[in-house]
């Protein structure tokens, strides 16, 4: 996920904001591409087994430090 729009999602008003797993990841693939059939495996995709756990971390303190007013 762009840092730009991960500083936008931490910073929303809004009561209710969802980070889907694949950005949480960092992954840069789509999991569906609209207008795609039979040529795209639109949501059958699996997630990798290893990521980068540091770089996870570091994403969900960042959101969870904007959703709670620079607390952690």
């Amino acid at each position: 996920m762009e840092e730009a729009a991960l500083g936008l999602l931490a910073k929303s008003p809004s009561r209710l904001a969802l980070l889907p797993l694949e950005d949480a990841l960092g992954l840069r693939t789509q999991v569906n591409l609209p207008g795609t059939v039979g040529v795209h495996p639109n949501w059958r995709r699996r997630l990798p087994l290893q990521w980068n756990a540091s770089a996870l971390q570091s994403r969900l303190q960042r959101i969870s430090k904007g959703r709670n007013g620079g607390v952690a």
